[in-house]
């Protein structure tokens, strides 16, 4: 059996998955499989994939479209592999990315779950910014990783690899909770299977921003906070039996998920969209009760008016900075 199974669903992404399986089978560390599942794309996918020839690639196509989740579930199902990871086929690998990530899981069979930092490219491969969320390489326990991971999702789907073990004791991806942000579900899963985290100071994966991407249609709709306030109830009603003193988090990550909702509201509304600033503020205080009664919510609410924002743009820059940075931290 091949050491690593690679997980690449693939739904009309003719213009990138070349790129992407060049990027796997050009790694250093040569022990994986590489299992494509087309969901049934009406592009020039399979004819990318069926260009390449390499008996290390497991090409599978569904009949019909079967949805995103429902896909990487399958290519969960079929991997062999005693680790697992996910590359969507938009997105690479850096030039060592394999061998990084095997090296901790072999050398801490503690560890569950392997994750990095990462990099963000544009369509045409162009750098966008670094995703860094730690200084240094480290290995932690499963109930200290929830105790940060609860309070917002930093792990980057495509670094993460975890062991098979995990997905065989826990499930795959729980297609019954929201939308979106099942791999935080996951995750957080795993933390609470006791099972450690190790994560690499070290850029594994470019993950890409275009105009399909799922992640930024999450971010321009309040879509997202939603589905995080879901995956918050869901997680402390289901706590393990020997979990349970960890309920006292529950208000905490409640509260991180309003300030976040905060945080993009302003974002929204610098960026001219004051309607969906509105529902950023609205869930916040939907899922943090309290704030109505804070003044700088209503500020908010009369700032983001079309007529009010136009105004607050015309004043000094001293001026808008003192109000952004009041907004930002209620």
């Amino acid at each position: 059996m091949p050491k690593v199974s690679i997980c690449m669903p693939n739904y009309n992404y003719a213009s990138f998955i070349g790129r992407s399986v060049e990027s796997v089978l050009a790694q250093p560390f040569t022990d994986f499989e590489l299992i494509i599942v087309d969901d049934a794309s009406c592009d020039d996918s399979v004819s990318v994939i069926e260009g390449f020839s390499d008996s290390r690639i497991r090409f599978y196509r569904n009949e019909k479209n079967i949805g995103r989740l429902k896909n990487i579930n399958k290519c969960i199902s079929l991997a062999r592999g005693e680790y697992v990871t996910i590359l969507p086929s938009d997105e690479v690998y850096t030039a060592d990315s394999l061998a990084q990530r095997v090296r901790i899981l072999d050398e801490h069979p503690e560890v569950g779950l392997v994750f990095s930092a990462a990099e963000y490219i544009d369509t045409n491969g162009n750098r966008v910014k670094e995703y860094q969320p730690f200084d240094g390489d480290w290995v932690r326990s499963g109930e200290e990783v929830f105790k940060t991971l609860i309070l917002g999702n930093y792990i980057v789907v495509p670094t993460a690899m975890a062991r098979r073990e995990c997905f065989l004791a826990l499930g795959s991806f729980n297609e019954g909770v929201a939308t979106g942000s099942r791999d935080w579900d996951m995750w957080l899963r795993i933390a609470l299977d006791d099972r450690s985290f190790g994560y690499i100071d070290t850029k594994t994966v470019c993950a890409r921003y275009h105009g399909r991407d799922a992640g930024l249609y999450y971010d321009r709709t309040n879509i997202r906070g939603m589905n995080h306030y879901m995956i918050i109830r869901h997680i402390f009603s289901n706590l393990p039996p020997g979990k349970t003193h960890l309920s006292y988090l529950e208000p905490c990550a409640i509260d991180a998920l309003a300030q976040r909702m905060l945080a993009q509201a302003q974002i929204h509304m610098k960026a001219g969209d004051c309607e969906l600033a509105r529902k950023n503020v609205g869930l916040a205080v939907a899922v943090k009760g309290g704030l109505i009664k804070s003044w700088k919510i209503w500020a908010y609410f009369f700032i983001s008016s079309p007529r009010n924002l136009r105004l607050v743009k015309s004043l000094p820059r001293s001026m808008k900075k003192s109000i952004s940075e009041t907004f930002l931290n209620i």
